[in-house]
């Protein structure tokens, strides 16, 4: 059984059993995570600071807002995507003791 609980237009958490078809999106996505873990510095600065949305190993939608990302996959009518924020590669934590 699967349930929707809260949303925001057309985005909805879903609790419950995945058919088949999702889990195959969710292998997809581990895909492109593993794509986007293996971008070079420029690819990260380039998209520094901001959400990017990303299908098939290329950025669908970019921007420093989350919402605004969504509503341009609304519009795109992509499916399912990740959505990563980019942290500056220039910025780093230290942490004294």
């Amino acid at each position: 059984m699967i349930r929707q609980i809260g949303g925001n237009g057309h985005r909805h958490v879903r609790i419950g059993r995945l058919s088949k078809s999702e889990l195959k999106n969710f292998k997809h996505l581990q895909t492109e995570e593993t794509w986007l873990n293996r971008w070079t510095y420029a690819q990260r600065k380039k998209y520094a600071r901001q959400y990017v949305a990303i299908q098939n190993r290329q950025v669908v939608a970019a921007n420093r807002s989350l919402d605004l990302v969504h509503r341009l996959l609304d519009q795109k009518k992509l499916g399912a995507v990740l959505i990563a924020r980019i942290e500056d590669p220039d910025y780093g934590i230290i942490y004294a003791f």
